[in-house]
């Protein structure tokens, strides 16, 4: 039976609520938001997109639960939810494609400028960073481990490339901030994707040998049955 440790369910909500209490009642947030760059652009939107991921995995312990039991309507909109990320995300390709719509509509410059700028817009801002990581974690569930570690290391790839793109920008970007804010994000960037590199290989190769163990243990049990 499925059976998420309670240790690991009380982590996630942990670093949800304070996460996102942090945002919200912090009242030097808004400040932030308008004149510091790498907190607005890299942080706040990490936060908000891995809450998102988190929050819907939160659900979905708890509908795997022997406590869902009572929760009839709740099981069977959980159940209409899986069927239907079966029939219209397949691969994880619309999940992946609503994701990365969301993350460079936000990210055009007109367009985060004026939302910074504007409460209520921000505010969808956020809501859709959040649906962001709702798309990623449903996305996740329809591809292979191989697929994904594929897809985070293409995902490093497109921040090398912005990262360079900022570090070497000779005017402004985004009129909010700086010059120098530009290079430290695109520094910033630059220096995380080793670290993403690593993590999707070193997944990979833990994958392939995961599967590998299987097969021998399938062999195994064959080999087994038949003496």
């Amino acid at each position: 039976m499925y059976n998420p440790s309670s240790r690991t369910t009380l982590l996630k909500i942990l670093y949800v609520s304070s996460a996102l209490g942090f945002l919200y009642l912090y009242p030097g947030v808004e400040e932030l938001e308008i004149t510091n760059m790498l907190f607005h652009m890299l942080a706040e939107h990490f936060i908000f997109a891995s809450s998102g991921f988190i929050i819907l995995s939160l659900y979905e312990d708890f509908m795997r639960s022997p406590l869902s039991s009572q929760f009839k309507e709740l099981r069977r909109i959980y159940t209409r939810l899986l069927m239907l990320n079966r029939r219209v995300n397949r691969h994880g390709v619309a999940g992946f494609v609503l994701a990365g719509f969301i993350l460079a509509y936000w990210h055009v410059p007109d367009i985060l400028v004026s939302s910074t700028l504007d409460p209520l817009l921000h505010e969808v801002m956020h809501v859709s960073f959040a649906a962001l990581g709702g798309f990623v974690y449903m996305s996740v569930k329809q591809v292979s481990r191989v697929r994904l570690a594929v897809l985070l290391i293409g995902f490093g790839k497109v921040m090398l490339w912005s990262g360079l793109y900022f570090s070497m920008a000779g005017d402004y970007i985004y009129r909010l901030y700086p010059l120098w804010q530009h290079h430290l994000m695109g520094s910033v960037m630059l220096s995380l994707v080793p670290f993403m590199d690593f993590g999707a290989v070193a997944y990979l190769l833990h994958s392939i040998f995961k599967q590998e163990e299987y097969k021998e243990r399938i062999s195994a049990r064959e080999v087994g049955g038949r003496r």
